[in-house]
């Protein structure tokens, strides 16, 4: 729903530690995620800081390679582990001998998965220079393999474009729009990021990634194959020039493979903000730390933008990165200032989970909103004006309810399928009767046992909606487990 786009709330659970068994997978690589890095200089020290960040990284259990530079250039000098990953030293390996590579290895404690906004940094290193060479920071497959695993138990593997890795052929690749909107322009204009990409292979296999800050993207590709990529605008303010282009990868890895360039243009002129916040785990009676990211998707630039979060009760508000303006009833507002196409940001807040009103294993929910909120779409004429909404409730009488609701001015036009997961298992979504179709104003109601798991639904927006995502709501903590 577009709202989501404005609006997002998130809830986490104060951590619990469990101790984990590392198991060894060797399974087919269906997807991946992205680590880029981004570098900047300490200029009291010298210290080349290289900051990790990743991209698509969603439900993942473990990961771990090598990094390697060139060792005639620079030597490591620290590391940091502060990030969403709560590392520790022994997360990395010490530097082998006659090498100057590192071992990096992290798994999930909590054995649940973890997701991580776009752009965030999983950790930084440090670095001297020895000389005025510059060197790229290499992921190499040995000693430690390249490994990237997710809920599903899959080797998903890993890309960057913006660092070589060792063994591996790839598909890079832009998305723009130029400074004049001419579609037949050949050079790179202003980057897209946040654009969906996706590559299918001749038997129809197809994996996914939405291009960076930089508007560029990467995809690990077998060597002298033919695939078909295909671009789409996160919103409707945008045309693609050719959407899908067909590319052969080259036949050696000597040889690069072109670099695919898809060429936007605007159709409306519009600024369009979303925002993000998340943390990895909450302490209780610790100082915690949020991450708020937003970008600027639309077509135009967002002027005098500003981000109003609003926190638990249980939750005392610190310190921030930027400056904060404390509106009353545990709601802060952040401005931001002018937000160009494209850009994208992020800022930190630090907060306690006060002892005296909270409980172990409590969740805690933080809303943020951005504004300004615009709506300047051009509708289809094929898009019914109907509108999904899902609701959840945790009733008192030891069930939980989800509801799907049309809150649009129209009739749905076609039966639509929904899915609820328990934890990590499909329950509901695989038969023809979990479908739904509604007209302006009813609802589906679901309702389920209340057990302590945690329930998600989703279900696709109609067809033709400004904003034809995917939707989802989760609840957690509803009643009680067999252990109470």
């Amino acid at each position: 729903m577009k709202k989501n786009k404005h609006l997002i709330a998130t809830c986490i659970v104060q951590k619990i530690t469990l101790l984990l068994l590392l198991l060894a997978f060797s399974l087919p690589m269906t997807a991946q995620i992205v680590i880029n890095t981004e570098t900047e200089t300490n200029e009291a020290t010298g210290e080349v800081l290289v900051h990790f960040v990743t991209q698509n990284f969603n439900n993942i259990l473990g990961l771990q390679f090598t990094i390697d530079w060139d060792g005639d250039a620079m030597e490591s000098s620290s590391f940091s582990e502060d990030g969403p990953l709560d590392l520790s030293p022994f997360n990395f390996g010490h530097p082998l001998p006659d090498t100057s590579a590192i071992l990096f290895s992290w798994i999930d404690s909590e054995v649940r998965g973890v997701s991580l906004p776009d752009g965030s940094v999983l950790f930084t290193l440090g670095f001297n220079k020895l000389s005025d060479t510059d060197s790229e920071i290499i992921f190499k497959n040995y000693p430690f393999a390249i490994e990237v695993i997710n809920t599903n138990l899959e080797n998903i593997g890993l890309v960057s474009f913006t660092n070589e890795i060792a063994g591996l052929q790839f598909i890079r690749g832009t998305v723009s729009v130029q400074e004049d909107n001419d579609c037949e322009a050949t050079t790179t204009g202003i980057p897209l990021a946040d654009w969906l990409i996706e590559l299918k292979d001749g038997e129809g296999y197809s994996r996914r990634i939405r291009s960076g800050s930089n508007g560029g993207f990467a995809f690990a590709t077998d060597a002298n194959t033919t695939y078909t990529l295909t671009t789409t605008p996160p919103l409707a303010l945008w045309e693609v020039c050719v959407a899908t282009q067909t590319i052969t990868t080259a036949a050696t890895l000597e040889e690069e493979t072109p670099l695919v360039q898809f060429n936007a243009k605007t159709s409306v002129a519009c600024p369009f903000l979303q925002v993000d916040v998340s943390a990895p785990f909450l302490r209780r009676c610790f100082s915690n730390k949020y991450t708020v990211n937003y970008s600027n998707i639309g077509s135009a630039l967002a002027e005098d933008a500003y981000v109003i979060i609003e926190l638990d009760p249980t939750l005392d508000f610190e310190s921030s990165t930027t400056p904060v303006m404390e509106l009353g009833d545990n709601r802060l507002q952040f401005n931001l200032g002018d937000v160009t196409i494209s850009k994208s940001g992020r800022f930190t807040f630090d907060v306690i989970v006060n002892c005296d009103e909270s409980e172990l294993g409590q969740t805690h929910c933080v809303e943020a909103e951005i504004f300004p909120k615009t709506d300047c779409f051009d509708r289809s004429s094929d898009w019914s004006e109907a509108e999904l909404e899902l609701r959840a409730e945790c009733r008192e009488d030891a069930t939980l309810e989800f509801k799907i609701v049309n809150v649009g001015t129209g009739d749905m036009l076609d039966e639509q399928a929904f899915s609820i997961v328990e934890d990590m298992i499909m329950m509901y979504g695989t038969g023809s009767e979990d479908v739904f179709k509604l007209k302006s104003g009813e609802e589906f109601a679901f309702e389920l046992p209340a057990t302590g798991a945690t329930y998600r639904m989703e279900t696709e927006q109609v067809p033709h909606h400004p904003f034809h995502n995917n939707l989802g709501i989760a609840i957690e903590g509803c009643g009680e487990n067999v252990e109470g």
